[in-house]
């Protein structure tokens, strides 16, 4: 959730992801304990807003966005059964 203010005085809003997803594949080349790989798919989102001032304005709104997903990343063993990740993504 975030806040943001417009160029009129008093008058405010909000914007809330209440729900996201993706589904994805991933695909990549092995080196040693690291995986390097690219991964795409489909993801989802249910995006609320609401506007509000003084009285004078009172607006809320709730849409749901869905589109393509792909990025890459890297992930390496740390332990024998435990690993991190580093991952870039990009939602259209």
């Amino acid at each position: 959730s975030f806040a943001f203010a417009t160029n009129q005085p008093g008058i405010s809003g909000q914007a809330e992801i209440d729900a996201s997803g993706t589904l994805r594949v991933r695909a990549g080349v092995p080196v040693g304990a690291t995986l390097f790989y690219g991964t795409a798919g489909y993801a989802w989102a249910d995006v609320g807003a609401s506007l509000t001032g003084g009285g004078l304005v009172d607006a809320n709104r709730s849409d749901g966005f869905s589109g393509v997903v792909y990025g890459g990343g890297v992930e390496t063993h740390v332990l024998p059964q435990t690993t991190i990740r580093l991952e870039a993504l990009r939602f259209n």
